[in-house]
């Protein structure tokens, strides 16, 4: 399934007002319009962004309510990547239909993911994608990448005690990133599993920030 216009969720939007977009993706089994909510906790500080959440593009193995961007289903460190490299271009074209509805360039775009929706951002963002920066919030690469001269900013933060992507699978994520020529940060939430709570949506907000004020550069 393509993502169509009936599966992007929007937060309300004054017209003409944004100079942002964040673009929030979901993990597996969930939804964009679970996702969206996210933008409860941030839209106060930031007026000028405007919030969109696509569902993933093929229905969840593990929730037949919920979306998935790949299987999982017998998914290892060796076939990841190749699943998840369809999605990307039904990715890519869903962040180039949200920007111009807005009104704003690809560079303008900032991606926020959750578990499988932070391997589908950082990988776009992998691929040379022009976009503005990516919050990663308990996700991971599919393994090393290839080096790039320009990587925009990214954040990721992730629970120690995370017991879906481990602490350690992040570290080696930042790693890959550093070697690739990325300056990503990691951030650790002590004792935290694979969810979001307020000390993660607090780091979201501040990398958030840096993003938009140009604190982080590329």
């Amino acid at each position: 399934m393509s993502i169509s216009e009936k599966s992007v969720f929007r937060r309300p939007q004054i017209a003409n007002q944004a100079e942002w977009a964040l673009i929030l993706l979901h993990g597996v089994g969930s939804t964009g319009r679970d996702i969206i909510s996210l933008s409860d906790h941030l839209a106060e500080n930031f007026p000028t962004v405007a919030f969109c959440a696509p569902d993933g593009v093929a229905p969840s193995d593990t929730n037949e309510r919920g979306r998935q961007w790949f299987s999982i289903i017998g998914v290892t460190e060796e076939n990841r990547k190749g699943r998840l490299l369809p999605a990307l271009s039904e990715l890519n074209l869903m962040i180039d239909k949200e920007a111009a509805t807005i009104g704003l360039d690809r560079s303008r775009v900032i991606l926020l993911g959750f578990s499988q929706g932070t391997i589908m951002a950082l990988h776009l963002a992998a691929s040379g994608s022009d976009i503005a920066g990516v919050i990663g919030l308990s996700g991971r690469l599919a393994g090393p990448v290839l080096v790039q001269e320009l990587w925009p900013p990214i954040a990721l933060i992730h629970g120690t005690q995370d017991p879906i992507i481990s602490i350690d699978v992040a570290r080696d994520t930042a790693t890959w990133l550093h070697d690739a020529g990325s300056k990503a940060t990691l951030t650790e939430i002590e004792g935290l599993g694979h969810q979001i709570d307020d000390r993660a949506l607090s780091a979201a907000s501040d990398a958030l920030y840096s993003i938009v004020t140009g604190a982080i550069t590329f």
